[in-house]
C-alpha cells in the first residue's frame, strides 16, 4: 500500500505547531507564575516594610501624654520643695524672734546671777552704774526681821538680774511689802536687784549675810509676777547671792 507522504507531512507540521503552541502557552503560563509570584513577594515586603517603619515612627499622641506626665510630675516636686522652703523660712522666723525676744533676760542672767566666790566677792565688769529706783519697807515687817538689822558689812543681797529695769518693779514692791528695803543697780548692760542693807559675807552661815540670803529665797518664792512682767522661774529668786558693794 502506497504511504500518502503529503498527508503525513501535512499531518506532522500541524502535531508539531501544536507541540509548539502548547510549548510556548507552557513556558507563557510560567512566566505568568513566575511574574505572579515575583509581584506578590514585592508587595508583601513593601508591606512589612511599611509596617517596620510604623512601628519605629513615633507616636505624637503619646509623646505627648509622656510630656504632659513629666511636666505634671516636675511642676508637683517644685510645688512640694516650694512649700517645704517656706515652712522652713516660716519656723526660722519664729524661732529667731523667741531667741531675740529672750536675749534681754539671757543677758541680763548670764555671768552674774550664782556666780560668787567663797570670799563673798565677784569680779565685776566695769561699766557706768547709778542708783535707779529705792522702795521704802512696811516698818512693822522691817523690825520683825532681825536678819535685815543694818550692820557694818560691805556685801549686800543680789535678788535678781535682769536685762530690763520695769521688770525689776513689781519684785521691788513684792519685798517692799515683806519689809525689806531695796534698789536697782546697773551694771554694764544689766540691771540688779539689791538689798539697800548691807551685810557681812553671806558665805559664811554663822553671819547675819547668810539669814538675810535665806530670807530673800524664802519671800521670793511667794512672788507673782503681774501679767506681762518676767516671772523669773516657778520658784522665782532662789538664785539669790551675796555680793561686796561696787559702786563705792
Amino acid at each position: 500500500m502506497a504511504r500518502n507522504t503529503g498527508r503525513m507531512a501535512l499531518y506532522e507540521a500541524i502535531s508539531q505547531s501544536r507541540k509548539k503552541q502548547a510549548g510556548k502557552e507552557s513556558q507563557r503560563q510560567k512566566i505568568v507564575r513566575l511574574r505572579s509570584g515575583f509581584l506578590r513577594k514585592r508587595k508583601e515586603g513593601r508591606i512589612a516594610a511599611k509596617k517596620t517603619l510604623l512601628r519605629r515612627k513615633p507616636n505624637p499622641s503619646a509623646a505627648g501624654v509622656q510630656g504632659i506626665r513629666t511636666k505634671i510630675g516636675l511642676s508637683y516636686v517644685t510645688a512640694v520643695l516650694i512649700a517645704l522652703g517656706l515652712i522652713v523660712i516660716v519656723l526660722a522666723g519664729i524661732k529667731l524672734g523667741q531667741l531675740a525676744g529672750r536675749r534681754g533676760p539671757e543677758q541680763g542672767r548670764s555671768g552674774i546671777v550664782g556666780n560668787t566666790d567663797r570670799g563673798g566677792e565677784q569680779d565685776l565688769r566695769t561699766g557706768p552704774y547709778e542708783n535707779r529706783r529705792s522702795t521704802e519697807p512696811n516698818e512693822d515687817l522691817q523690825q520683825g526681821n532681825e536678819a535685815f538689822v543694818s550692820s557694818t558689812g560691805q556685801n549686800v543681797i543680789v535678788i535678781a538680774s535682769y536685762g530690763r529695769e520695769p521688770d525689776l518693779v513689781p519684785v521691788q514692791t513684792h519685798f517692799a511689802e515683806q519689809g525689806i528695803a531695796t534698789e536697782v543697780r546697773s551694771l554694764g548692760d544689766n540691771y540688779l536687784l539689791v538689798t539697800r542693807q548691807r551685810y557681812d559675807n553671806p558665805n559664811r552661815r554663822d553671819s547675819n549675810g547668810y539669814a538675810a540670803l535665806q530670807k530673800v529665797k524664802e519671800i521670793g518664792a511667794g512672788y507673782k509676777a503681774p501679767s506681762g512682767y518676767e516671772r523669773f522661774g516657778s520658784r522665782p529668786f532662789q538664785d539669790a547671792y551675796g555680793r561686796k558693794v561696787w559702786w563705792e
